[in-house]
């Protein structure tokens, strides 16, 4: 049985104005893994993922659900909508129910489950997405972190093993980004596969396994985080800058700080520790 979810095929896509969005996409995305389609707006990463939830049909080339090749017939449709769950970059474009546990339970309900099942999944996604207090209230006097949780537990409730999410902490604070980033690990730990779709490059090397670089309707780099962004042509040639992690660790090495050979870290808290760990203790002569 294959691990691949979704593959791309040389995927096209040219818009009736003669505008090229997609060049030639080949991806493909693993059960289980963290993966961040990383690029400035305007690269196509917003395009290719409704290209993956098949709200747009190619101009050419293929895409593979579960090993088997996506027909745009209702049947074959359904069966990838039930699976794969997209949450938009505004939730406003995606919420629609007057109140929260009408909008979580909508999925549960057109998937024909019956009414014990839904109410279970309406909990269980709000319980796992940390907003079970929220179940009653109008969706209309949620702020917008609280509407950017309840759109994430909605599309949870169709319990989908890939879940792609278009800029999930745009417009947030650092306290809701952070929670949602939380969510995702949390999701991933589950057995849930992530595709996070973002220009923010301290986000996607802090999260991810995987980075696609886009740039043009071009991916133009893949790869692990350490190994993508650790290139500053590749880096530049994208429009993007170094992670400030990354950045700083290169810096102190290159320094003679800290030895050559120690691993990369991904996050603030494991460059601390690097530099506590490795920094020699000075006596009070300053030796």
């Amino acid at each position: 049985m294959t691990d691949i979810i979704l593959e791309t095929c040389n995927l096209r896509c040219q818009y009736p104005d003669g505008t090229i969005a997609l060049q030639d996409i080949s991806i493909t995305i693993k059960k289980g893994k963290k993966i961040a389609l990383l690029g400035t707006n305007g690269a196509g990463k917003s395009t290719l993922l409704l290209h993956l939830i098949a709200l747009i049909k190619p101009t050419s080339g293929k895409i593979f659900f579960q090993g088997k090749e996506l027909h745009y017939n209702r049947s074959s449709l359904a069966n990838l909508r039930s699976r794969v769950g997209l949450v938009f970059q505004d939730p406003e474009s995606q919420l629609f129910a007057p109140s929260v546990r009408q909008e979580v339970s909508f999925g549960p309900i057109n998937l024909g489950l019956a009414k014990k099942q839904v109410e279970e999944r309406v909990f269980s996604s709000l319980e796992l997405s940390g907003i079970p207090h929220l179940v009653d209230k109008p969706v209309h006097l949620l702020s917008y972190g609280q509407k950017k949780l309840v759109s994430i537990a909605a599309v949870l409730a169709m319990k989908p093993e890939l879940l792609i999410l278009d800029e999930p902490t745009a417009s947030l604070d650092p306290h809701n980004s952070k929670e949602i980033m939380q969510l995702l690990n949390t999701l991933n730990q589950k057995g849930m596969s992530v595709l996070l779709v973002t220009h923010n490059v301290e986000e996607a090397y802090g999260f991810a396994d995987e980075i696609i670089l886009m740039n043009n309707g071009l991916i133009t780099g893949q790869g692990t985080p350490e190994i993508i962004l650790s290139q500053d042509e590749l880096l530049a040639d994208n429009h993007l800058t170094k992670p400030i992690v990354l950045e700083i660790f290169n810096s102190l090495q290159l320094a003679g700080h800290l030895p050559k050979n120690l691993p990369i870290p991904r996050s603030r808290q494991a460059l601390m520790d690097l530099i506590q760990n490795n920094t020699p203790i000075q006596d009070n002569n300053g030796r």
